[in-house]
């Protein structure tokens, strides 16, 4: 038995901008001149808690600008209508230009907090503040460039977010036209204007990791066999549910990954939690969820999905599941969520601290003065007791890094820092295309701390360039263009 069932400890950590020497911490780096309101589930974000409302028409107003946080790069431009002298501040190249009500953006979402928080600065001087993102210049062009072989007709993104919330890349490859022809109306509106990694699709098996978290949480409360430290559970090929429908796993009808054939084309085989992450068992996390008493209330309560975080630019959505669907979450068919809260998501079960994300380090007026400052907090409301080197979950998904990449990696391969896991959401087998997520969770070198988690998340792609060895190579480069490897 790899790992015993035991009680877990906290190992505080400080702020986690872990990065290499080009990052600057949020903790360290800015300190903050007034008091900030953290942003919650519900109504408001914390700029707006502090900035106000008071936002008036933005024609021709100068917002200041938008930059990243570690070296400065311009991420957003002006634009002038030569015929109308029309004034538009729009994406820079390689960053999303804007975003639909339910998308999220980062320029858009952003016009909105410079005028708010300059109001009485434009009326006198039409100047702007400046805005400084969590962003990373250097990950951000490796998540572009990631992205670029996936065209127009094939939906990628790549998110990163730290462990305290700073969402550090958000990348998409739907820019299909430049920021001013856009703004400009030269182009037509199209999903260029929704930011993939804000917006809720379904995610597939990737959820499994979370809803074996829950169960992790409430083993005492399952039957002795099916605690998830049972390293010898009979895993079925398929099964029956009370409605009369059947929940199979992908290789329901292939006898060599079974251990016994139990006739009547069903087959079940011994596995531990990590054995059932690698084969990927849907059967497994509906027959244990089904063991739990109100298991999908647990769940959602257990990780706040009952409720939408609000962050500066956006909302992302919880989870409601009608209960015939329910069993449906538990394997990820039906786990409807975006990639950033996705990624704050992995972030919580393997840390334990429940951080909202954010996409702005500070405000700062034309004087220099800094007006906002993020001061991320952990929820303690939300608090789980986890160490991650200790884990059996943690271990889990370590073992599915080590079994998708087969040691490719000699410094990652065996380490047990890189958790990984896979998910297919649909399958078009007719045109050999899919929808793939690859979720990515990065611990420090002594596996004490949760750094940072990536997802990367592809629609209608043909099957050779979503492969899991493809995906995990791509979120490494981005993670070590970030210094997080």
């Amino acid at each position: 038995m790899r790992y015993a069932k035991r009680n877990l400890r906290i190992v505080g950590i400080g702020t986690a901008v872990i990065l290499s020497a080009a990052v600057i911490s949020l903790s360290s780096h800015i300190k903050s001149l007034r008091p900030v309101i953290q942003a919650e589930e519900q109504n408001g974000s914390a700029l707006e808690a502090v900035l106000g409302n008071d936002i008036l028409p933005n024609t021709a107003y100068d917002w200041g600008s938008v930059y990243t946080l570690n070296d400065g790069t311009d991420i957003a431009q002006k634009y002038v209508n030569e015929e109308s002298c029309y004034t538009v501040y729009g994406g820079a190249e390689g960053y999303q230009v804007l975003g639909s009500d339910t998308g999220g953006g980062l320029v858009q979402g952003m016009g909105n907090i410079l005028l708010s928080s300059v109001a009485k600065a434009n009326r006198l001087a039409r100047t702007g503040d400046s805005i400084v993102t969590t962003l990373h210049s250097s990950a951000m062009a490796a998540a572009n460039e990631a992205l670029a072989e996936y065209g127009g007709d094939v939906q990628a993104g790549i998110c990163v977010v730290l462990r305290d919330g700073a969402v550090l890349v958000d990348a998409g490859n739907n820019i299909l036209s430049s920021p001013a022809d856009v703004y400009l109306g030269i182009t037509e509106q199209t999903d260029s204007f929704v930011n993939y990694n804000a917006s809720a699709m379904a995610k597939g098996s990737v959820f499994k990791a979370i809803t074996a978290r829950t169960l992790l949480e409430y083993d005492g409360d399952l039957p002795e066999d099916y605690s998830l430290y049972n390293d010898s559970f009979e895993d079925l090929s398929a099964i029956t549910l009370n409605n009369g429908k059947t929940i199979q796993n992908w290789d329901y009808n292939i006898a060599g990954d079974y251990g016994s054939d139990l006739g009547n084309g069903q087959y079940s085989r011994l596995v531990s939690l990590s054995d059932a992450l690698q084969f990927s068992s849907n059967t497994y996390f509906v027959r244990h969820a089904l063991q739990l008493p109100d298991c999908y209330n647990k769940l959602r309560s257990l990780f706040g999905l009952d409720k939408s975080l609000t962050t500066e630019i956006n909302s992302l959505d919880g989870i409601e599941t009608a209960d015939e669907r329910q069993p449906y979450l538990y394997f990820g068919q039906d786990a409807y969520l975006s990639s950033i809260r996705l990624c704050q998501l992995y972030n919580y079960a393997f840390s334990g601290e429940f951080y909202v994300p954010f996409y702005i380090a500070s405000v700062i007026q034309p004087d220099g003065e800094k007006i906002y400052t993020a001061d991320p907090q952990p929820k303690e409301a939300y608090r789980m007791d986890i160490t991650p080197e200790d884990d059996i979950l943690a271990g889990g998904l370590a073992d599915c890094f080590d079994a998708y990449t087969n040691g490719k990696y000699t410094a990652l391969s065996g380490s047990g820092r890189i958790l990984c896991k896979s998910g297919t959401a649909e399958l078009d087998d007719e045109n050999g295309r899919e929808n793939r997520t690859m979720m990515m969770t990065i611990l420090s070198e002594d596996r004490t701390q949760v750094l940072a988690s990536c997802c990367m998340i592809v629609c209608s792609a043909p099957k050779d360039s979503v492969y899991n060895n493809v995906m995990i190579e791509k979120l490494l480069q981005v993670a070590s263009a970030a210094g997080i490897l």
